[in-house]
């Protein structure tokens, strides 16, 4: 047939192509395409029952309804992709709120391109069903397309690498725009399909991961802690224990931010309060040999001798109170520097703690 009612065109394509579309789809069609019809008479009129329409219009507007299983598949990647999406990631982040208002040619905007790759009726568009589109289209988490933008928005900056990313620093990212995707955060949220509020060394790994950036080793790991910690003259357990807790958790050790950070990727753990234990097990980590017991001893001795206490006497005419506010470099205050003598969690410096340490550090000098 060239020409013929809708009600015939939907009998045609039934009986010859198999396919089940109502008159009142087809007349709904032509309607929102504003195709106009022939009457018997051929005068121009609406969409009526007695109007004639061209096979080229009816295709045309049922073309989705039309397809095969395949060729819909094809169509709708192929429509997906003129808006940028080409895998689940980018399918995600399109949100869907942008996506109900766009139009996907030739199944419509984005609530009939759900329903049509869905096969039900959707009313209300929700992340749910960009997911499931995903699985229908069978969408590859990160397609190549998009993993080569991405890396070429990192190269501009240098960043080609897992360690080049990490020595870019998360601060340093987070302010950087990395066109056309935005500063660090927004950039960041692209990659790994969610919403990041604050940017974090962590943030950076999951990148590496995602963009495939070989892992380093653990020699290599090793490595950058100890490039890191050494930029600030700490070699040893030594010159670390005497650069104290209190300037460690103020100093920044690229990539890694400031001291409690830093300690908390060495240490693999959330580190709240920076205490002089803590840089003991960073000694440990990193391989720095332990001291003897006669370096340590000396060591206490010395941070006394700086207030003037170097034996029993001076030590218990100093007075608790005194002792717990006063600052023993690079030991911390009192409480801290006599919970490190002893060994023991200590939270109130007593007089019976002052007869230990002198019994520990003052033996000859009773």
């Amino acid at each position: 047939m060239r020409y013929s009612t809708p009600d015939n065109w939907a009998k045609f394509l039934k009986d010859t192509e198999g396919v089940d579309i109502s008159v009142d789809i087809i007349r709904h069609r032509l309607k929102a395409a504003k195709k106009i019809g022939i009457t018997g008479r051929n005068k121009v009129s609406r969409v009526l029952k007695g109007s004639f329409y061209s096979e080229t219009d009816i295709r045309e507007v049922l073309e989705d309804l039309l397809m095969k299983p395949e060729e819909k598949r094809a169509k709708a990647i192929q429509t997906l992709a003129s808006q940028g999406i080409t895998d689940r990631q980018s399918l995600l982040a399109f949100s869907a709120r942008q996506f109900t208002k766009t139009d996907f040619p030739p199944f419509g905007k984005g609530k009939a391109f759900t329903t049509a790759m869905l096969d039900e009726t959707v009313y209300d568009l929700k992340l749910e069903h960009l997911e499931r589109i995903a699985d229908v289209l069978g969408l590859p988490q990160i397609s190549e397309a998009t993993k080569q933008r991405y890396l070429s928005a990192l190269a501009s900056h240098g960043i080609t690498d897992r360690q080049s990313l990490f020595a870019f620093h998360a601060i340093r990212f987070k302010t950087t725009d990395f066109s056309p995707f935005g500063k660090g955060v927004a950039f960041t949220s692209a990659i790994l399909g969610e919403v990041i509020p604050d940017l974090k060394l962590d943030h950076l790994e999951r990148i590496a991961d995602k963009l495939g950036f070989p892992k380093l080793t653990e020699a290599e790991i090793k490595q950058q802690y100890l490039t890191a910690i050494s930029s600030h003259g700490i070699t040893d357990r030594q010159s670390l224990l005497v650069f104290g807790s209190e300037k460690f958790i103020k100093t920044d050790f690229p990539p890694f931010g400031k001291g409690k950070a830093f300690t908390s990727a060495i240490l693999g753990e959330v580190v709240h309060i920076l205490k002089l234990d803590h840089l003991e097990r960073i000694a440990d980590k990193l391989g720095f040999p332990k001291l003897k017991e006669a370096e340590e001893k000396q060591r206490y001795l010395t941070a006394l001798a700086s207030h003037g206490i170097t034996d029993r006497l001076s030590l218990l005419t100093f007075g608790t109170k005194r002792f717990a506010k006063t600052d023993f470099p690079p030991f911390g205050k009192g409480v801290a520097f006599t919970s490190t003598i002893l060994g023991e969690t200590v939270r109130r410096v007593k007089l019976g703690h002052f007869e230990r340490i002198a019994d520990m550090l003052f033996k000859d000098k009773k």
